[in-house]
């Protein structure tokens, strides 16, 4: 059985409980997930595994965002998506500073309802994508 795989990059530990808690309602299946708090840690974990999610929050603690992560990190096999609490727009003019393909941003606070759901979508689609590799 395949295992998921999901880095999540958040600076504040209360996240983590609830996206363990989102994910383990959106998945059917094993998963795992690791943890980073900072840029750093990040950049470590990215270059060591590959993940098949990638949740990452904007603003870090660090000297990075984690969209400076996701443009420095070769993560095309990954499905990405950005949360925080900046509003949409601010997000959007980010986005417009790169020439990669738009991300799904997930702003906080959290919809719980509407993350399980949207994360559900993703991980199905991800098992599938796996599925088919073989």
């Amino acid at each position: 059985m395949d295992i998921f795989k999901i880095l999540l990059i958040e600076d504040n530990p209360f996240f983590k409980g609830i996206w363990d808690s989102i994910i383990g309602r959106a998945t059917k299946s094993s998963y795992q997930l690791d943890w980073a708090v900072n840029d750093f840690m990040a950049s470590e974990l990215l270059e060591k595994n590959d993940y098949d999610l990638i949740i990452s929050d904007i603003i870090l603690a660090g000297s990075k965002t984690g969209i400076d992560l996701w443009i420095e990190h070769d993560c095309k096999d990954s499905t990405y998506i950005f949360t925080s609490s900046i509003p949409q727009d601010v997000f959007l003019e980010f986005m417009k500073q790169t020439d990669k393909a738009p991300v799904p941003f997930i702003a906080k606070p959290l919809n719980l309802n509407y993350c399980i759901d949207f994360l559900s979508q993703v991980i199905l689609k991800g098992q599938r994508t796996k599925a088919t590799k073989d």
